[in-house]
């Protein structure tokens, strides 16, 4: 696996284990937001992380 390969896949990787933050993995991958996203998308990886309780709201707390 050529090393550029190799750091994308560890960016990707790192990121769904939430370990790096998007920057962070841009940045490691060596890649534009939009080449990133398309990669991120190939692997049906998902910026957004949200339980089923976020995702119905039932988080979000009354003031």
């Amino acid at each position: 696996m050529p090393e550029r390969d190799a750091k994308i896949a560890i960016a990707v990787q790192l990121l769904r284990d939430e370990k790096l933050t998007l920057k962070q993995a841009l940045d490691l991958a060596d890649l534009c937001l939009e080449d990133f996203m398309k990669v991120l998308s190939e692997k049906k990886v998902s910026l957004i992380n949200w339980d089923e309780e976020e995702l119905l709201g039932k988080s979000i707390t009354k003031k």
